[in-house]
């Protein structure tokens, strides 16, 4: 495979190319292909920084990594930012280049917390049940949503069940099944 092939699959699979770019450089969040010291390069690219970087001796190579790591993440996917169901027929891989921490459950879904950008305007909030195929679940609201609250740790508690914290200093316990906050306690 070649960058002009993985180009037409991803496009016929409906991967946005806003998550993903086949011609290097240093593109805000997204994985980067490039050719690179006589070989080629794939990375996450954040900033200007390069994160989990991995070079290969052969195009071929670097694009199927590439494939890989983008169909294991369902953000990286048109149908995902219209929160409808993903053609994935993959499952999802632990921890994507961008989450910051998930939970696996019995059933094959992940409750998935993602990194929250500073100053990004909002188009999801960062705390999400992904079925097991990558389509969405759920999506929680942060209990100050107008504030510009959003999620900022998780954990599933012996007793309890998924625990969240949330930037305005709210504790609150989660609902797995419906993502709906059931009770909530101001810790500040």
């Amino acid at each position: 495979m070649d960058r002009q092939e993985l180009a037409d699959w991803l496009n016929a699979e409906g991967f946005d190319e806003r998550t993903y770019s086949l011609r290097g450089g240093a593109p805000d969040e997204c994985l980067v292909l490039e050719r690179s010291r006589g070989g080629w390069a794939v990375f996450y690219s954040e900033r200007g920084l390069r994160s989990g970087e991995k070079w290969f001796v052969t195009e071929s190579e670097a694009c199927e990594h590439m494939q890989r790591l983008l169909v294991r993440d369902p953000t990286t996917r048109r149908t995902y930012r219209n929160r409808t169901r993903t053609p994935a027929s993959n499952s999802i891989p632990p921890l994507a280049p961008h989450a910051e921490a998930e939970i696996s459950l019995a059933n094959g879904d992940r409750i998935v917390l993602w990194r929250y950008k500073v100053g990004a305007p909002k188009t999801d909030d960062n705390l999400v049940r992904l079925r097991a195929d990558g389509s969405v679940a759920w999506v929680a609201e942060p209990p100050e949503a107008s504030a510009g609250d959003h999620w900022v740790a998780i954990e599933w508690v012996p007793d309890e069940g998924l625990v969240a914290n949330s930037w305005s200093c709210w504790r609150v316990h989660i609902d797995p099944d419906t993502g709906k906050v059931i009770d909530k306690e101001f810790t500040k």
